[in-house]
């Protein structure tokens, strides 16, 4: 969906004059792009509530005060397999973990552009994660490698400030 016409248009048109057994959406990718209408917070909350429990990928490159990756953690998701999420997130999450989803049970393939720390909220939530793609990272908190040593590897030590990328590339 390109823009806030359509999506507008697939949630009043598609979304909500059906009923919810035809609702089953699958794939999702959600874009501004080129488009000076910006979509409303609200319709993209009422989307992922109505497709929030079939969808297996979502994608969005969104500004991130519309669809921010802390937001995707409270949405339920139970069958999510990929998530893409582009935006300059810099700062991790400092907020209340209430109400946020325990798992994603199914979620193998997590890519984060431009900025990884919200990765530390869905690493732990990720069971089944199989492949972490950062792309255009400039920095990587200390966190982060001792969230993914963890995931790699539960009884390893947590590795000291400095070590981190030696302990990783050793663990693969």
């Amino acid at each position: 969906l390109l823009g806030a016409t359509k999506t507008n248009a697939f949630l009043n048109g598609v979304l909500e004059t059906r009923p919810p057994e035809w609702r089953r959406v699958q794939h999702l990718f959600l874009s501004q792009g080129g488009q000076k209408e910006r979509t409303s917070p609200e319709v993209l909350r009422t989307i992922f509530l109505h497709v929030g429990l079939t969808l297996r990928t979502l994608t969005t490159l969104l500004p991130h005060d519309l669809v921010n990756r802390t937001n995707v953690v409270f949405y339920p998701l139970p069958c999510l397999e990929e998530l893409t999420m582009h935006g300059n997130f810099f700062d991790p999450y400092q907020g209340d973990q209430e109400g946020m989803q325990e798992s994603f049970p199914c979620l193998k393939y997590l890519h984060f552009l431009s900025a990884c720390n919200t990765a530390l909220l869905f690493i732990p939530r990720a069971p089944a994660l199989t492949h972490l793609r950062l792309s255009s990272v400039w920095t990587i908190p200390d966190e982060l490698y001792t969230c993914l040593a963890q995931a790699l590897d539960p009884s390893a030590p947590t590795p000291a400030t400095g070590e981190q990328i030696t302990q990783l590339s050793t663990s693969f």
